[in-house]
């Protein structure tokens, strides 16, 4: 038994080893050329240089404001004033973010078809 819980141990490392943590500059400069699609669920998210975000679910939108803050993801969403911080993670083309209670919500990462410093 051992030998097979240290077979499947040495099997699962080497995607623990591509799941890094993104610094807050490696946020910064990823988010704002791509769109977040979800796994779990329908939804799309983009993200401005400007700090908008926008978010989209079964054609319902919904708009806030990004930042970074140390090495976490930050926003909030009006009318709420409430902070919402997150560690990223990105395995390849999944982005996983990770906040401080609940589970960890996992996107699959889009290259984004506007500029960088779109307007929209």
């Amino acid at each position: 038994m051992k030998r097979i819980l240290a077979m499947l141990a040495l099997s699962a490392t080497p995607a623990l080893a591509d799941n890094a943590r993104l610094t807050g500059s490696e946020i910064e400069a990823l988010l704002t050329t791509i769109t977040a699609h979800g796994t779990a669920k329908e939804t799309r998210q983009k993200f401005w240089t400007d700090g908008r975000t926008e978010y989209e679910e079964r054609g319902h939108y919904s708009y806030g404001r990004w930042w970074v803050d140390g090495d976490k993801y930050c926003s909030v969403w009006p009318p709420s004033e409430g902070v919402s911080c997150y560690a990223v993670h990105r395995n390849g083309d999944l982005l996983t973010w990770i906040g401080r209670v609940g589970d960890p919500i996992v996107d699959r990462i889009v290259p984004r078809q506007t500029p960088k410093g779109d307007s929209q």
